[in-house]
């Protein structure tokens, strides 16, 4: 015990005697442990907050929508009509039955599922989708936006999603099919300035228009933004950049909600999706099976699809983000390693008189070596502080106005920074440690 603490004193007073040397070493390594805390904090926080947002975007929802309507539209076209007329008909080839054509989603579809599903508390609900011009009478801000004629199960789906203000539709405003909507907080940025709070919007009058039809809404409540890092200033989480197609732009949560019912005017109300809630997500699966199921049976020509997928991809790039943020903070201490190799080098190498000197004292090769790593530990526990303390101040500065989520900083992530910083410090001196212990003494003090 005694040998071991005349070497701490010994390597306790060669840090103490470079003053400068260990200084730069110590900034140096604390840089590279800081780096470690606070990227993988931030992205940490980042995770958490990402899951919670996709979680909410409704992973057990089944989605039912009507194939392109390009064909319907063009059967709707008297021109087209005169040229299918004239067409000589197609004789039907031997032994095969005449197709029947597939029909759309309907009411009555609405009606068979609730039925097929009422024991298992799954939520059906049925959805027209359109694409309409929206404004608040404001000058220059009329965006594009995704109108839902849906009723109250709909909103029901997504109970993870508070009010931001307001209130939701109710039952027997779908049911009458008065002119209230609902707002997701994205589209009801784009159509307010900014000086306008969401609870001002509240009560305003909301106009829908398309060619030369117009409805008007009254905005009855604001539905709060999913997408949690997603700013107000114009700035928004393009969900839908692989298509531009409904049902993406309408997960971009940038939405109108209308009744079904006023949307469609008098008449039997037109629907061209559906809308189908499991209790778990794991009941997803054979939710979309059964559903599939039904619709092959009817002959309806839809396409049937499960947002957990969607959620899931989403995911995935997610996680080729991380990579990549965990692929700066190693590099940049693998640029910290470099430095302190270089730094240890040149200062053992400036050392080699006093070395020779122990060693014609009677040190052994232990007892440099021993000394050497025992200087390199005391710089990297210090070293590990000082990081794990400036990690800290980055994060409340990247916080304070870089980003808009809370860091997460677990014990974990403070426990490998400071091993990291330990195990740097004692990596680092043991090549040139092992080099200085093998020299001749008798050849540095000839040098010299």
């Amino acid at each position: 015990m005694r040998r071991i603490y005349g070497i701490s004193k010994i390597a306790l007073r060669g840090v103490l005697q470079k003053p400068l040397r260990s200084f730069l070493t110590i900034l140096t390594a604390a840089i590279g442990i800081a780096s470690v805390v606070a990227t993988v904090s931030i992205i940490d926080g980042a995770n958490s907050v990402i899951d919670k947002s996709l979680m909410s975007l409704g992973p057990n929802i089944v989605v039912v929508q009507n194939k392109s309507g390009i064909s319907r539209r063009i059967l709707k076209s008297a021109t087209a009509k005169v040229i299918i007329r004239n067409l000589p008909k197609m004789p039907a080839l031997p032994g095969r039955k005449e197709r029947k054509p597939k029909s759309p989603l309907d009411m009555n579809d609405v009606k068979r599922l609730k039925k097929l599903f009422s024991e298992e508390g799954v939520i059906v609900s049925p959805a027209m989708l359109k694409r309409l011009k929206a404004s608040v009478g404001y000058e220059g801000r009329e965006p594009g936006a995704t109108i839902m004629g849906t009723d109250t199960n709909y909103l029901k789906m997504y109970e993870s999603v508070p009010m931001a203000a307001g209130k939701s539709m109710t039952a027997e405003q779908v049911r009458r099919g008065d002119n209230v909507c609902v707002l997701d907080q994205a589209m009801a940025f784009k159509l307010f300035p900014l000086d306008v709070t969401v609870k001002d919007m509240v009560g305003r009058t909301l106009t829908l228009s398309a060619k030369d039809k117009e409805l008007t809404f009254k905005i009855i409540g604001i539905l709060k933004d999913p997408h949690v890092l997603r700013a107000r200033a114009g700035k928004r989480i393009d969900v839908a950049a692989i298509a531009r197609e409904l049902h993406y732009t309408r997960l971009e949560f940038t939405n109108v909600y209308v009744p079904l019912k006023a949307l469609n005017g008098p008449g039997p109300p037109e629907i061209n999706s559906l809308f189908l809630a499991s209790k778990s997500v794991e009941e997803v699966e054979s939710l979309m099976t059964r559903v599939k199921g039904y619709m092959s049976k009817r002959g309806k020509r839809v396409r049937v699809w499960d947002q957990k997928t969607w959620i899931l991809a989403a995911r995935s790039t997610l996680d080729s983000f991380t990579s990549f943020g965990h692929f700066v903070w190693i590099m940049i201490l693998a640029v910290s390693l470099i430095m302190i190799i270089t730094i240890t080098l040149v200062s053992v190498r400036e050392r080699y008189y006093e070395i020779a000197i122990r060693i014609t004292e009677g040190a052994t090769r232990i007892k440099i070596i021993l000394q050497l790593a025992l200087e390199s530990l005391y710089l990297s526990l210090v070293a590990g502080i000082i990081g794990v303390g400036l990690g800290h101040i980055v994060i409340a500065i990247c916080e304070r106005f870089l980003i808009r989520w809370d860091a997460v900083v677990s014990y974990k992530v403070l426990l490998l920074a400071f091993s990291l910083s330990v195990l740097i410090g004692v990596l680092t001196s043991i090549p040139s440690a092992r080099h200085a212990a093998s020299l001749n003494p008798v050849d540095v003090l000839r040098m010299h």
